[in-house]
């Protein structure tokens, strides 16, 4: 697997708890980490530190934070890792 990175808004996808890649859509600004917005199946807890992958098949981030009421399906979450800019440089290479 590579690292790779994506554009500002692009279809990105999440590895669920039972090893299925799940759609969602990974936003971000300039230097800024990853924003997931619309993950179909949902963001659950013990998803923390899956793979983000985009839709060409690179990690772009690692998943942390989800957001949402208690007891309600969490389809969004953030701030999240961004591997280009929160990687050491010398782990890049």
């Amino acid at each position: 697997m590579h690292v790779g990175d994506t554009s500002e808004v692009s279809k990105a996808w999440l590895l669920s708890l039972d090893g299925r890649w799940c759609p969602c859509e990974a936003r971000h600004q300039e230097r800024g980490p990853l924003w997931l917005f619309k993950a179909t199946d949902g963001i659950e807890g013990g998803m923390s530190g899956s793979p983000i992958l985009s839709d060409k098949g690179a990690a772009i981030g690692v998943l942390g934070v989800s957001g949402g009421l208690p007891n309600t399906k969490h389809t969004d979450g953030g701030p999240n890792a961004r591997l280009l800019c929160n990687l050491p440089g010398w782990l890049l290479h």
